[in-house]
């Protein structure tokens, strides 16, 4: 809600993490999407990934694909998490994720993956945008 004279927001909510947060990549939500709904139920979601996308053994990707071991360093700004992959997917059995955001938790900006134990590491950086549920 706005004020009607001045336009200004009535109330600001304090952002104090990440929950209840998306974040994208180029390909759209659902494709590699980071969801954070609470420090429970974080996820990347392939609901919408290319049918290419498959595991080793042929099957699709999982439309929701939970991470474990998941935390969150509020003062670093660091999401930390895994996800396991069984059967394998391009080879990989676990990738540890470590996801850097902005001082204003709109965007991811830095971050990398280690895979099967830093036997290969993907780095990532900004600008990855968030989205709040509504497509934009």
């Amino acid at each position: 809600a706005r004020d009607v004279g001045s336009g200004k927001a009535l109330a600001t909510l304090p952002c104090s993490g990440i929950y209840g947060s998306v974040f994208v990549q180029d390909g759209g939500l659902g494709v590699a999407s980071y969801h954070f709904d609470s420090l429970g139920d974080c996820y990347i979601s392939y609901a919408q990934a290319p049918p290419a996308w498959r595991l080793d053994d042929g099957s699709p990707l999982p439309e929701k694909k939970p991470f474990t071991d998941a935390s969150w360093d509020a003062d670093a700004l660091i999401f930390r998490g895994a996800i396991e992959w069984d059967p394998p997917f391009m080879g990989v059995r676990r990738c540890d994720y470590e996801v850097v955001f902005g001082a204003d938790l709109s965007a991811v900006v830095g971050g990398r993956v280690l895979h099967d134990g830093g036997e290969r590491e993907t780095r990532f950086g900004s600008p990855w945008n968030q989205r709040d549920g509504t497509l934009r």
